[in-house]
């Protein structure tokens, strides 16, 4: 799919329309991206848990944002014959790539975010709003390490593992980093620790690169279409990751009950 650009200028109301985000998804839940670069919607386990980031409907909702600090432009793409999303931001100083994709096969599912940044230097600011249950309920936080954020709400924990070091605030976690060309690093969030040792980079990577390969060789089932093959493989990677795979149903959306206006 070739890389669209995208206008980082949002409507008067404060909300992107519906048509301007893009998902993704492991058949067992999905996650919602702006085109800043910021996962406005993601419910976990599954797609009929309550959500975790819900800025898609209130801006007090949660997001988990990864932003230029400076002006940017930004082109985005899913990564070709997969639901891997690629986010290319581009600024006076430098170039970097966010690579967005959820694990297809781990134990349970993983938002995970990866960058790579490829010209000049990157100064990037993270921030992460956990808001259970559509917002509804505050989870109390907890940093074993700087690199090691939980969130804990009843019976959930949600960790989030990074290799740049966060700093926690109230409820809220937070970090600005200067980056290097050639610089390469990451985040995880999912409701098991996976693994914060020194190696969960290279694990992330090979995670990267087999959940690529899984959307593929499905892919490869697809018949040539001609003219049509692109939005006939997008249609069917879409339904793809909205099918639950428990049980084979396809949802509706992996939004619920979303009003006509905010």
């Amino acid at each position: 799919m070739a890389w669209t650009h995208e206008k980082l200028e949002k409507p008067r109301t404060g909300f992107w329309p519906i048509n301007q985000y893009m998902a993704l998804g492991d058949m067992r839940t999905s996650a919602l991206i702006g085109p800043d670069g910021s996962v406005d919607w993601l419910c976990l386990p599954q797609f009929d848990s309550g959500s975790v980031f819900g800025r898609i409907l209130d801006k007090d909702g949660g997001a988990f944002e990864l932003a230029a600090v400076e002006p940017a432009e930004v082109w985005r793409r899913y990564w070709p014959h997969t639901n891997v999303i690629e986010t290319r931001v581009n600024t006076r100083q430098g170039t970097w790539i966010i690579r967005d994709w959820m694990s297809y096969d781990s134990v349970s599912p993983r938002l995970n975010r990866r960058i790579r940044v490829i010209r000049g230097g990157a100064h990037i600011r993270v921030s992460v709003k956990l808001r259970p249950e559509y917002g509804l309920v505050t989870a109390q936080l907890a940093a074993p390490s700087p690199f090691h954020i939980t969130w804990t709400h009843n019976a959930h924990v949600w960790h989030l593992v990074s290799d740049f070091p966060l700093h926690p605030i109230d409820t809220d976690v937070y970090g600005e980093f200067i980056l290097d060309a050639g610089t390469t690093g990451g985040f995880s969030l999912g409701l098991d620790p996976g693994n914060d040792s020194g190696e969960w980079l290279e694990q992330q990577l090979l995670d990267l690169n087999n959940t690529v390969k899984f959307w593929q060789d499905w892919m490869q089932m697809c018949p040539d279409e001609g003219n049509y093959s692109e939005y006939i493989e997008r249609s069917a990677l879409t339904l793809k990751l909205l099918t639950y795979a428990p049980t084979g149903a396809i949802v509706a959306a992996p939004t619920t009950s979303l009003p006509e206006d905010p």
